[in-house]
């Protein structure tokens, strides 16, 4: 008999996990990625179902093993970023994403400007973070990142600017957009 294709153990995979049977998709996604390792689909839906099933260690090995494979693959880098983030390692962070940077995601830029921060490189985090409001300028949280980057480096008007671009969008959190107001409030009553 012959063994199943990686797509339709994928499809099958996708099929117990819409029914709620981990186990068999995670066998089934595993079968397919031990027959095609370099199944991006496979290996993200096996690692979303190791990090429910709270196995982090397995979870870390299919990421670094396809990180191995494709060392520019988003998905992955953003995972393990946001895990050494976690660890309290920004500049571990700093590094896996500046391998993936060529990417034109502004989301990418957005977070990569977020580790930044942390790191407290404000000039290259404004760079970053200019990318990322010039390609998605509705997004109020990325206007507002800026604003704070820019007051860092005492360039108060521009920081000023960004903040009311900010809360000009309308997808800012309640607790974002009073955030913002004070800063704002903030940057104007001082000369």
């Amino acid at each position: 008999m012959a063994r199943p294709r990686p797509e339709t153990l994928y499809r099958r995979a996708q099929a117990a996990l819409a029914a709620g049977r981990e186990q068999a998709a995670a066998a089934d996604l595993a079968a397919a990625l031990a027959a095609k390792p370099d199944f991006h689909a496979a290996r993200e839906a096996l690692i979303a179902v190791a990090l429910r099933r709270g196995r982090i260690a397995e979870a870390e090995r299919l990421v670094d093993e396809g990180l191995a494979l494709a060392p520019d693959h988003l998905p992955y880098a953003r995972l393990l970023a946001q895990w050494q983030l976690d660890r309290g390692d920004a500049a571990a962070a700093r590094r896996v994403l500046e391998r993936v940077m060529a990417s034109a995601d502004p989301a990418l830029h957005a977070y990569y400007a977020a580790v930044l921060q942390r790191l407290g490189e404000w000039p290259e985090a404004v760079r970053h973070q200019l990318l990322a409001v010039e390609a998605e300028p509705a997004r109020g949280a990325w206007w507002l990142a800026l604003g704070w980057s820019l007051e860092q480096l005492q360039r108060r008007r521009a920081a000023a600017e960004a903040y009311r671009k900010g809360l000009a969008c309308q997808d800012l959190t309640a607790e974002l957009r009073t955030w913002a107001a004070g800063r704002l409030r903030s940057l104007e009553d001082t000369p």
